[in-house]
């Protein structure tokens, strides 16, 4: 459920922004850092969802979401 939930959310703010994967880090572990802010990016379902992991394990998880292609990374 949480990584439907998580997939989805991502579908959803990459259709109107360009986002990093440390961007989206952010945003999973619920930071209000000034770009998360700027954006409104705090707003989003997704905010805060994996507050309670360390920020590398959700980059981690992340990065696992893009090998198993349930996410695409492309490069700028």
């Amino acid at each position: 459920q949480e990584a439907i939930k998580l997939i989805n959310g991502v579908k959803d703010l990459s259709r109107e922004n360009d986002i990093t994967l440390l961007h989206l880090s952010e945003i999973l572990k619920g930071s209000l850092n000034a770009k998360v802010v700027e954006k409104n990016h705090h707003k989003i379902n997704i905010h805060s969802m994996m507050q309670d992991m360390k920020k590398t394990d959700i980059e981690r998880f992340i990065r696992k979401l893009i090998y198993l292609e349930f996410l695409k990374e492309d490069v700028k």
